[in-house]
């Protein structure tokens, strides 16, 4: 998260279901960002609808074969409709070397 040479602080939720580790950061800690790995269960969705009036932005990972695919499901899609994620990073895999794309998200 934080690039090389770059200095901050970051508190790691261990043992927390995200959609808790989300509440109690808002609320506890004034966090500038959450990062959020593997988002897509209902109660991930509501946590971070919840939590979406804070100003506090989030960073979260889901992986798909595709971004179509990706977008049929319903609590991403939710997530999407409602504004929180307006772009993506897709990894792409090129002769054994990755690429980083950066995109918006087709609304």
């Amino acid at each position: 998260i934080l690039p090389d040479g770059a200095e901050g602080l970051a508190d790691r939720f261990v043992g927390y279901s995200k959609s808790d580790g989300i509440e109690i950061a808002v609320r506890l800690f004034s966090p500038e960002y959450i990062v959020c790995d593997e988002i897509g269960l209902f109660d991930d969705t509501e946590a971070i609808l919840s939590v979406q009036n804070t100003g506090v932005p989030f960073i979260a990972t889901t992986h798909g074969k595709s971004i179509e695919e990706i977008l049929m499901r319903p609590n991403i899609r939710k997530l999407i409709d409602h504004r929180v994620f307006t772009a993506f990073a897709k990894l792409e895999k090129n002769k054994g070397k990755s690429n980083t794309v950066f995109e918006e998200l087709p609304i």
